[in-house]
């Protein structure tokens, strides 16, 4: 889905498209945000998964995040070798949370 800009969008897209299993958002985004999304998407698509590729690495937004049902959480640093492996586990059914996400959420 790249191009789209808001949550909005993507869930434009996801009414026209029944093929989509896997969506990669960002937290901040205009109009709707990634939290808001990850519950429009668990609300009308529960099938498909969402992670979050992001910079924010507050423990409280990233715990709200998962809260709302993030398949999976990545900071934007991520290298590509992560990011793979991510979508493959979120598109299996797993959870993926990378190393920096689970490192803060240890300091709660």
């Amino acid at each position: 889905m790249s191009g789209h800009t808001n949550g909005l969008q993507v869930l434009n897209v996801l009414e026209q498209k029944s093929d989509i299993d896997l969506v990669m958002s960002d937290l901040h985004m205009p109009g709707m945000g990634g939290i808001e999304l990850i519950g429009k998407l668990k609300e009308h698509f529960p099938k498909v998964k969402i992670c979050l590729l992001t910079t924010e690495d507050q423990p409280d937004i990233i715990r709200k995040a998962i809260n709302a049902g993030a398949d999976g959480y990545i900071l934007k640093n991520a290298d590509l070798s992560q990011l793979e492996t991510a979508m493959n586990l979120i598109a299996s059914g797993n959870k993926f949370y990378s190393p920096e996400v689970l490192a803060q959420l240890n300091k709660i």
